[in-house]
């Protein structure tokens, strides 16, 4: 028999006749990361861009409030937090081969100050100014 992770309640005044209320939590929460994790998880020498996918997840899980909390954490102002988070808008293609770099001379060669602009461009001009600024080609 294997426990069921659950939140117990009393049901209003009824705690006097002992009646408990039993909710089961839902499984994507117990197997959500501790809010600690996804702030930090970014694996040594990577890209940026694993922090920004954590951010986001985090924002999204509601694990923190706002990107101000996220700051107060990592010791970051908000606008750098902002900055960093927006990165998640690339382009698939682009994310997915930032993602990929594994070697940390590489990981700095795309700059969070050289992808800002790409992030904050139109959408369909993305790729395309990636691939000017860095002189690689993104396989769709």
């Amino acid at each position: 028999m294997t426990a069921l992770p659950c939140l117990i309640g009393v049901v209003r005044d009824s705690w006097q006749q002992g009646y408990f209320s039993v909710h089961p939590i839902r499984k994507e929460w117990v197997e959500m990361p501790d809010q600690c994790e996804l702030l930090t998880e970014c694996p040594e020498g990577r890209h940026l861009v694993h922090l920004s996918e954590n951010w986001s997840n985090a924002l999204k899980q509601g694990l923190v409030g706002s990107s101000s909390d996220i700051a107060e954490q990592v010791g970051l102002t908000s606008g750098q937090v902002r900055k960093i988070i927006r990165l998640k808008n690339l382009p698939l293609e682009v994310f997915d081969y930032l993602k990929g770099l594994d070697d940390p001379r590489a990981a700095k060669k795309y700059s969070h100050r050289r992808l800002s602009p790409i992030a904050a461009a139109r959408e369909a001009d993305q790729v395309k100014l990636f691939e000017d600024a860095f002189s690689v080609k993104i396989e769709a």
